[in-house]
């Protein structure tokens, strides 16, 4: 196997055997996963009781098949979902370039791609994203071989049946992508009227069979109310008027430096020189542009919008890039723009030695000598790649830099652990459950944080949300006493908050905190019984004195 795939493998699997689950989205995902499996639910899926129709089940089942075979939510097995659709995109994509350009040598784009900012934090995290992207691959890949005559008959059914897999994954962006890039690219081409020959009444069938059959099994088991949550209000409703993740039409224009660091210089460019100069001459190039800027419009056109979902275009932004790469590698500003990359990794180093120093470090650790053997792997590699480029070798540059970057990501591995404090929740909720139990403590709550209510996955029972000041009081006023966790911005945010807090000893782990609050009623009528008995103490020594 090429080394460049086994070190793109290494750096995306090894974060996921040492790092904590995050709250917000992984926790709750083994949530809803446990839940499903309690109530023995394939279809319809609650969280907490609560419908959860925002995702259909294939990723969902890629969880529960984790407890199922393991007896617990292994964390590495969850992750090959992320990872395994990494190589087969480099897979595909490496072999649909090759085939139209034999020549092509497609290291530094496989790199290039592996590190590119949202794609590669996609594949760092527990999503759905990463999979749905293989899918719409494979069926904008099929397309390309049937519509160039080396497809064979099975072909004429996997595109309806990847398109199904995109949208089984995550939903509608899975079905509208592949069918609007299909529909968009032949009208350009003039062959609009040829949309059948692609898919055609027997695709249709298979696909909306293949629907209906899990909308019907929804209904079974969810009713007409979920059912209805899933066809029109996650999708209607997210799209023209969205109640989560609501963003302006120039949202993914005004993300584009960040979602695609380090190399938006020259990823965009490449592609706006070439777009300018008008260089897309080859079908291969005219359907990835296609891709690119229908997939673009579409999602900026929706109400709900956030980076991660923009990943679909990476594969073809990357690789119509390095088609045209080639073109420019004697141009300055080229230069200047691959160049960029490497230049910011070698800062990185004296960077975080000063900022060690100097105390400026944010969060608490308990050693660096892992990041900063990390760091110096990347200062190398990135010296390398600013040589390379020096020497005319913009390739190789590309591919010493990224392969500096992935290697920094596995030695930075090992210190992992000392940080998961502050990713997730899991040494929070030890902590309070080793206190609980000294304690004789049976109940949890959480104050106004999100997601807390899935810390039941570690605490084995629920945790109840408490969202006010008076609740608080009726919380601290039962004959029981309750572990309460806090988020640290809490008590700047809240003053009333912060006031009922005061003088209440905390336990901080991370940047959360918990505090044990009950029978508030009980200490103050001891304490009225209490003080009387003080006075006549007091009164009888004076007497005796005397």
């Amino acid at each position: 196997m090429k080394f460049r795939y086994l070190l793109i493998a290494a750096a995306l699997l090894a974060p996921f055997l040492l790092r904590d689950y995050t709250l917000n989205n992984e926790l709750k995902y083994i949530s809803i996963a446990e839940e499903a499996l309690r109530d023995g639910t394939w279809f319809s899926f609650y969280n907490h009781g609560e419908a959860y129709a925002d995702k259909p089940p294939l990723y969902l089942w890629i969880v529960m098949l984790s407890k199922l075979l393991f007896g617990s939510y292994q964390m590495w097995f969850i992750a090959l979902a992320s990872v395994l659709p990494v190589a087969g995109i480099l897979a595909v994509m490496g072999r649909w370039v090759r085939e139209e350009i034999p020549s092509f040598d497609t290291k530094a784009a496989d790199v290039m791609l592996a590190t590119t900012g949202m794609f590669l934090g996609s594949a760092l995290v527990l999503r759905m994203d990463m999979l749905m992207c293989m899918f719409i691959v494979l069926a904008i890949y099929t397309f390309w071989r049937l519509y160039r005559g080396t497809a064979r008959k099975c072909h004429h059914w996997l595109l309806p049946v990847w398109i199904f897999l995109a949208t089984f994954t995550k939903g509608p962006v899975g079905f509208m992508m592949p069918v609007l890039v299909i529909a968009v690219f032949l009208a350009v081409k003039g062959e609009i009227r040829t949309f059948g020959r692609y898919m055609g009444l027997r695709q249709w069938a298979l696909l909306i069979g293949l629907c209906a059959a899990w909308w019907a099994l929804v209904y079974v088991e969810g009713g007409a109310e979920y059912i209805n949550n899933l066809l029109f209000h996650q999708t209607i409703g997210r799209g023209i008027d969205s109640f989560h993740h609501k963003r302006p039409w120039w949202y993914y224009i005004a993300h584009i430096p960040q979602s695609f660091a380090p190399w938006v210089f020259l990823l965009v460019g490449v592609l706006g020189v070439g777009a300018w100069r008008k260089m897309v001459r080859t079908d291969l190039e005219r359907l990835f542009m296609v891709a690119i800027v229908a997939t673009f419009v579409m999602l900026s056109l929706f109400s709900s919008k956030l980076d991660i979902y923009l990943v679909p275009i990476y594969p073809f932004v990357v690789y119509l890039a390095m088609l045209w790469l080639p073109q420019f590698e004697g141009k300055r500003w080229a230069k200047w723009a691959a160049g960029f990359a490497p230049a910011v990794f070698v800062l990185l180093l004296p960077a975080a030695v000063v900022a060690d120093v100097c105390d400026l470090i944010p969060i608490e650790y308990e050693s660096l000598a892992w990041g900063y053997v990390a760091l110096a792997a990347l200062f190398v590699a990135s010296c390398v790649a600013l040589w390379q480029l020096w020497r005319g070798q913009m390739q190789r540059s590309i591919v010493w830099c990224g392969g500096g970057l992935l290697a920094m990501i596995v030695l930075a591995t090992p210190a992992i652990p000392q940080f998961n404090p502050q990713l997730g929740v899991g040494d929070l909720a030890a902590e309070a459950t080793e206190v609980a139990q000294a304690e004789g403590i049976e109940h949890y709550a959480f104050y106004r944080f999100r997601s807390g209510q899935n810390m039941d996955i570690y605490l084995n029972q629920p945790c109840e949300p408490i969202y006010d000041v008076e609740q608080l009081d009726s919380l601290d006023c039962l004959p029981h006493r309750s572990v309460l966790f806090i988020g640290w911005k809490e008590p700047q945010r809240d003053s009333l908050f912060a006031e009922w807090l005061k003088g209440r000893e905390q336990t901080v782990v991370g940047n959360r905190s918990f505090t044990i609050v009950g029978k508030r009623k009980l200490r103050i009528k001891l304490r009225e019984e209490v003080k009387p008995l003080r006075l006549q103490i007091d009164s009888t020594k004076l007497k005796t004195i005397n």
